[in-house]
């Protein structure tokens, strides 16, 4: 049924140059040839045309290299199926000329929209104008279109941020008029908006999962009649099989504090809290399919792809994974021992800190002005550098590890029911089926080879067990 349904279709797919978008854009070449044509959306940088990025940022991308296996011929298999697209969701009709956004209206069946900025620290109205507005504007595009089959909306299951515990598959309603909330933010002015974010926010750790909740507070009033699905994955980590195991090229979130394991060494979280995370192909197989069994004219399917509620691994259980990598297989950058300690608030957190970090970077500093060593100045610029990147991870990670959610998901088990077994084995996202130890395991040798670009060794397991053994991971854990 997903082969047929997608066979001669036109697609839409924004974020193609993130991570997400990326893997939706490769899964449907590889599995779903049958596409008629692929718009890819593309926003025009200063100094690199659209079709300059396409083939920079998209096309080369290891994520393509099982179709360039495939097809020997890849430039004449792919370049009549994708068209990249000048669009930028900032802009007024996305920035298109007003014969493309014809050309979508007439030919366009299917919209996936997984652009958004994940910058947790972007001004408010910025974030507004990407994630809300910019979604509001396919939206439109959408209810224009002559042939129009599904909508998917890629958000975050932290919309629901303040839901500890149990959290639906719903949209709850937190702002009673949304739409017009996004334009009385819109028209604060800058200086203002920057002093009120901290209030407008509320409970919410940062600009993105607001922004993310009040779109989707907005789609259910702005979307009656338009078959639309909103696929919430919660932290989205490394593949668990395609392109291939362990695939990433963008570090955030778990990935960017696996990766900083070895320099930092305190940060606040629960270490028996669920470690919510999610393959990047399972979030895109899922939305893949949704538009085919989920999205009916008079339903909002909300879909959680999560592992809290059908799979759940503890953040002790991904430290203790993590620190084994890293102490059997370390890296170029960092050839200590992994070691971390759990603290259950901030204000331990500020305590340790400031004994631990801040009063041996004031005792080096004031060495470095009386001796003026070269190895002084490198050990103060090192410990400054550290403490930073602890700093950082602890603001924008710490809110996701001091707090515990379980996601239902029973759209996705209903979803999986209605799936045919070809289907099942094409398009898989059944999280009950993910062994932890492996799945981290290839998500960190793909951190070592795509991010670090250092060569990944075969993995001694007899060597990482006796080594790990060695350690007391009671009491240096955590996400």
């Amino acid at each position: 049924m997903v082969e047929s349904f997608y066979a001669e279709k036109s697609i839409l797919i924004t974020g193609c140059t993130g991570f997400i978008g990326k893997v939706i854009l490769e899964k449907i070449l590889f599995s779903l040839p049958q596409v008629s044509r692929i718009y890819v959306f593309i926003r025009p940088k200063k100094g690199s045309n659209i079709h300059e990025r396409f083939q920079k940022e998209i096309i080369n991308s290891p994520c393509f290299s099982r179709l360039k296996e495939m097809y020997s011929n890849f430039d004449s298999y792919i370049m009549p199926k994708i068209i990249p697209v000048s669009g930028d969701m900032l802009e007024k009709d996305l920035g298109l000329s007003k014969e493309e956004y014809l050309m979508l209206q007439k030919n366009l069946n299917i919209i996936i929209n997984s652009s958004a900025s994940v910058r947790f620290n972007q001004r408010l109205d910025q974030a507004l104008q990407m994630n809300t507005l910019g979604t509001l504007k396919l939206v439109e595009l959408a209810k224009q279109c002559h042939n129009f089959h599904a909508f998917i909306q890629i958000s975050t299951s932290y919309v629901n941020f303040d839901k500890n515990g149990w959290v639906q598959e719903k949209v709850y309603a937190y702002i009673e008029n949304p739409q017009n909330k996004l334009n009385e933010l819109l028209s604060i002015p800058i200086e203002l908006l920057e002093k009120q974010t901290p209030s407008i926010l509320g409970k919410h750790p940062n600009n993105y999962t607001y922004t993310k909740s009040l779109t989707e507070q907005i789609l259910i009033n702005e979307t009656k009649g338009l078959p639309l699905c909103i696929v919430r994955p919660t932290i989205v980590g490394g593949s668990w099989e395609e392109p291939y195991p362990g695939w990433v090229d963008t570090v955030s979130a778990a990935g960017f504090l696996y990766l900083s394991l070895g320099d930092i060494e305190t940060i606040v979280g629960n270490k028996n809290f669920i470690g919510d995370q999610i393959p990047v192909d399972y979030v895109a197989n899922c939305a893949i399919v949704a538009t085919v069994h989920a999205c009916k004219v008079g339903k909002l399917p909300i879909m959680h792809i999560n592992t809290s509620s059908r799979n759940p691994v503890l953040w002790k259980r991904c430290v203790k994974i993590v620190c084994e990598y890293w102490n059997n297989y370390p890296t170029n950058k960092y050839n200590g021992h992994c070691k971390l300690a759990l603290v259950p608030s901030f204000t331990i957190y500020k305590i340790l800190s400031y004994f631990t970090r801040y009063l041996p970077i004031l005792i080096l500093t004031i060495l470095t002005k009386v001796s003026k060593a070269p190895s002084l100045v490198e050990s103060l610029q090192n410990k400054i550098k550290v403490f930073q990147k602890e700093s950082i991870i602890n603001v924008a990670i710490s809110n996701f590890i001091i707090h515990e959610w379980i996601f239902e998901s029973k759209q996705v088990t209903e979803l999986l029911k209605v799936m045919s077994p070809k289907e099942l084995q094409i398009f898989n996202f059944d999280v009950s089926k993910i062994d932890w130890e492996i799945c981290l395991t290839t998500f960190l040798q793909g951190i070592k080879k795509n991010i670090l670009k250092e060569k990944v060794e075969a993995l001694d397991k007899s060597h990482a067990i006796n080594l790990l053994s060695k350690f007391n991971y009671d009491h240096i854990f955590l996400i």
